[in-house]
Order: structure tokens, then C-alpha cells, then sequence
């Protein structure tokens, strides 16, 4: 072979690799963006189900590790920096470990899906990987101290109620599944697959008018008031406005004194140690007996540590009556990482010395449910919402109601704050009974079991709400039956997987 022969090869083999690399560098990053901006708004929702095509177009091309890593660090930074640039507001650097973070979990997913790929050609074997492997990554980010599920694709669709009424059958990973099926469909798109998207949302919308025509509603005589005090970030923990903090609360809340039936103050909405000061203790007591209504709020408590000396802190929320009882608090159990927590601090004692301007709560180890009137709920403090196995588990010790109290403050007037909100509307979906969201800065609002959002507040309107709680007896069958039916993901993953390394094992073989 000439020199000029083996010039022009080496050109054309250069130029091919400069072509993947514009694929994978195009197709990752515009995957990355639409997924990161069907989280802006409820119209914009519609946009997850075009963002995955991109990413399936690469995944269809033979790729090494280099390229999977491109392709996920890509797909991340831009997923992260479109849809959650707000955790730059609070922390830059945690900004950049998401960012790490997701890139980890989409390189061990793209992988996966690649590798099953490489030895299964049939369409349905790899639309079955394709979902078993994106809702495995999707479940797996539940566990762990550094868990964050934020960027779940079901969780875009929170504006669509018929769309979202699935919920009560398979909770949000069901909506992710169908999602990922449309974008599959779509990818490769023939008569065939046109037909079987038509079947599908068919189905999909089918399924969701049903729900919200003959779900059975009562509302009730009791009422739940609310209270958005919009305190900044900045003076929310400064010392010598505890008292104009506490006055704007109560202020507010004396507005509805005789009129309600239980007053929801915000997470940490008391910037003292409730349960350990008297004097505070007795305020509020004489608060509540003049409203005639019992009070649950936020704040911080503290337990002496049994192992050796010092004190736990708690970020921590209970119910204090006219009568003066403070009932059993409940103690956050889901911790922000990093921001409300740093990671492992158990298993590597070192980081304890490293501040990042983390709280370092302990984690709390049980729900709490509190009575009103025979009213049965439970609370979840803020980044909790995010986490269906802590409704779940609210939902079998037969509550009326959820309360998801919140801080918000520090996104600001950012998109995270509409993101935050929004999942309260699956966990209301998901259980069928009614979510009652009070947030410092906004939103506050009550998602009905239907998940349709009630009067909310504007963010950082200075205001209360007052609700009917609507009542619903309903099981879901996701709540009831089929709420470990997400583990069989996990474990097809698995399957696939070993079974595309036997087949290549053996394939290697053959070849020798």
C-alpha cells in the first residue's frame, strides 16, 4: 500500500472520529438542555417527551468508554446547569458535585444501556432495557446520604392533570416509564410505532379523565389555615430579629383566630429551641388558645448524644395546643446533602472539620403522626416531598392529610422554587389524599387527591390561607399492592446486563 493510500485512510478514519465526537458533544448537550428546561414552568413539562431522542440517537452508535463518558459529563453539565443552576444561589461548589454527581450515575446508566445494546438488536428487547435501566437510575438515587431524585422525567409533567392521574397506580415512575417509551417510539419513528403512540396516550389520557371524573371527594367543615411570612435568607437566622420573626407569624396568625381548625407555621419558622425554652413554650401556647386552635410549626431541637459528649441537633416540627401540650416532634429523616448535611460523616469522622456552610443535622428515625379533631397527618419537612417511601409509609398509618412545611428561602425567586413545589403534587396523586404545603417564601398552597393545586400564594407575598380539607378514602393500588413493582427494574437491569457480558464472553470465545 502506497503512502498516499495510508494518508487518505488515516484522514478518513480522523475525520469519522471527528464526526462522532460532533454527535456525541451535539446530541448530549441538547438532550441535557430540553430536559433541564421542561422543568421551567408546567407548558414547558411538554418538552421531556422529545428530551431523551437525542441520547437514544448515541446510544446507537458504537461507542467506547471515552465516548460514554463525553456523552454523560455532556448530558449532566448541561441537564444540571439549565434545570438546577439555582443550588449555584446557595453553594457553588455543590453546584459542581451535582454536576460529578450525576455525571457517575449517567455513566453507569449509558454504559449499562450500551453494553445490553451491543448483544441485543431485537426493537422491544432494547425498549425494555432502555426503561429498566433509566428507572433503576431513577430509584437508586433514593438511597444513600447522597440521595437527590430531583430530576425524575415524571416529575416534569405536574401541570397536566390527566397525564399525572397514573400516579395511583405505579406513582411517578410509571409516568417516567411512559415518557421514555414516547421518546423511544420517536426516535425511530415509522407507521407501526405512530400507531402504537396513538394506543398509548390513548390509554394514558383514557386512564386520567376516568380518575378525575369519579374520584370521590368530600369536603369537610375543617378548615387548615396557613402562614407565608416571607423572611429573606439573609435576616432569617439573625439574633435580634427573633422577636419581630415570631411577631410577624403571630400577627398573621391572630387574623384567624376562632376561624380554623389548625394553624401550619413554616419549617424552622421559630428561631429558638422550642421543646427546651420555657418562656417560649408558654408564648406559644397562650398564642394558640387565643387563636383556639393548635399551631404546628418547624424549629430546631437538640438530644444529648449517648455515645459521648456534646449534643444532636434536629431539624425538627411539632403541634403545640391551647392546653399548652407540646406533642412528640417529628425529626427530619431525608437531609439535603451538603447543604443540610455533609456525607458519611459516620463512616469518614475527618469531615466533620470540613464546613461548606452545612447545618449538620442528625437524621431523624421515624413518622410521627399528629390528631386534630380525628384528623389524622403527617409532616414532611422540605427536600422530604421528593421521597415516596415516607408518604407511603404516612399512608398505611392511615392518616387524613400531609403537611409539607418548607424554608425556600434560599432559592430565591429562582426556578427551584417552582420545582420544589411542584412535587407535592404526585405525592397527593400518588397516596390520593390532600397535601398542604406551606413554604416561608412561597409557594403555599393545598394540592387536592386529584393533585390540582388550590390557591396558591405568590413567592414572597406575605400572606395565610385558609382551606376546606377535601377528604378522600381511596386505596391506590400503588400505595396498597404494587409499590415494590419498581425493584423488578432493578433487578431486569441486572439481568440484561450479566446476560450481554455472558454473550460477549462467549462471542470473544468463539472468535479465538
Amino acid at each position: 500500500m502506497t503512502g498516499k493510500k495510508l494518508l487518505l485512510i488515516n484522514w478518513s478514519k480522523k475525520g469519522m472520529r471527528m464526526n462522532n465526537l460532533y454527535i456525541l458533544l451535539s446530541c448530549s448537550m441538547a438532550s441535557g438542555i430540553i430536559a433541564g428546561l421542561s422543568r421551567f414552568s408546567d407548558y414547558a413539562g411538554l418538552l421531556i417527551f422529545f428530551a431523551y431522542i437525542p441520547l437514544i440517537k448515541i446510544f446507537n452508535l458504537k461507542l467506547n468508554k471515552k465516548d460514554i463518558l463525553i456523552t454523560s459529563a455532556v448530558y449532566s453539565t448541561a441537564s444540571v446547569i439549565t434545570g438546577l443552576h439555582w443550588i449555584g444561589l446557595v453553594t457553588l461548589p455543590g453546584l459542581f458535585g451535582i454536576i460529578i454527581l450525576f455525571t457517575v450515575y449517567n455513566f453507569i446508566s449509558f454504559f449499562v444501556i450500551r453494553k445490553i445494546w451491543s448483544s441485543e438488536k431485537g426493537f422491544y428487547l432494547r425498549l425494555f432495557a432502555f426503561l429498566s435501566v433509566m428507572l433503576s437510575s431513577e430509584l437508586l438515587q433514593n438511597f444513600t446520604e447522597l440521595r437527590f431524585p430531583w430530576m425524575n422525567a415524571g416529575y416534569s409533567l405536574s401541570g397536566f392533570l390527566p397525564l399525572i392521574q397514573v400516579a395511583d397506580l405505579g406513582g411517578v415512575y410509571l409516568i417516567s416509564a411512559l415518557i421514555y417509551t414516547v421518546n423511544f417510539l420517536l426516535s425511530s419513528l415509522s407507521k407501526r410505532k405512530f400507531i402504537a403512540l396513538i394506543l398509548i396516550f390513548a390509554a394514558w389520557l383514557g386512564y386520567g379523565f376516568i380518575r378525575l371524573n369519579t374520584l370521590k371527594i368530600k369536603k369537610d367543615d375543617f378548615k387548615i389555615s396557613m402562614i407565608q411570612p416571607s423572611i429573606g435568607q439573609g435576616i432569617k437566622w439573625e439574633e435580634k430579629l427573633r422577636n419581630y420573626i415570631v411577631d410577624l407569624h403571630s400577627k398573621h396568625s391572630l387574623k384567624l383566630a376562632k376561624k380554623t381548625d389548625l394553624i401550619i407555621w413554616t419549617e424552622s419558622a421559630l428561631p429558638y429551641y422550642l421543646a427546651k425554652n420555657f418562656e417560649m413554650k408558654k408564648y406559644m401556647a397562650k398564642l394558640s388558645e387565643l387563636i383556639e386552635a393548635p399551631v404546628f410549626l418547624g424549629y430546631q431541637d437538640y438530644e444529648k448524644r449517648p455515645d459521648r459528649e456534646g449534643y444532636m441537633i434536629f431539624n425538627a416540627a411539632s403541634m403545640i395546643k391551647p392546653s399548652g401540650k407540646l406533642h412528640k416532634p417529628y425529626f427530619k429523616q431525608k437531609l439535603v446533602p451538603f447543604g443540610e448535611r455533609m456525607p458519611f460523616l459516620d463512616i469518614f469522622p475527618f469531615l466533620w472539620n470540613i464546613h461548606l456552610g452545612q447545618a449538620n443535622f442528625e437524621y431523624g428515625y421515624e413518622n410521627v403522626v399528629f390528631e386534630v379533631k380525628d384528623k389524622k397527618f403527617a409532616p414532611l419537612i422540605c427536600f422530604e416531598v421528593v421521597f415516596d417511601d415516607l408518604t407511603r409509609d404516612m399512608f398505611q398509618k392511615g392518616i387524613d392529610f400531609i403537611v409539607n412545611i418548607s424554608n425556600d428561602a434560599w432559592f430565591y425567586k429562582s426556578v427551584g422554587a417552582y420545582q420544589h413545589s411542584r412535587m407535592a403534587v404526585f405525592r397527593a396523586t400518588e397516596t390520593r389524599r390532600p397535601v398542604l404545603r406551606c413554604a416561608n417564601t412561597g409557594f403555599t398552597f393545598m394540592v387536592d387527591p386529584k393533585g390540582k393545586i388550590n390557591n396558591s400564594t405568590k413567592l414572597y407575598e406575605v400572606t395565610e390561607r385558609t382551606y376546606n380539607l377535601p377528604l378522600c378514602e381511596e386505596k391506590p393500588f400503588y400505595m396498597t399492592k404494587f409499590y415494590y413493582y419498581t425493584r423488578l427494574w432493578i433487578i431486569s437491569a441486572i439481568f440484561l446486563f450479566l446476560k450481554s457480558m455472558t454473550d460477549s464472553y462467549g462471542l470473544n470465545r468463539r472468535r479465538k
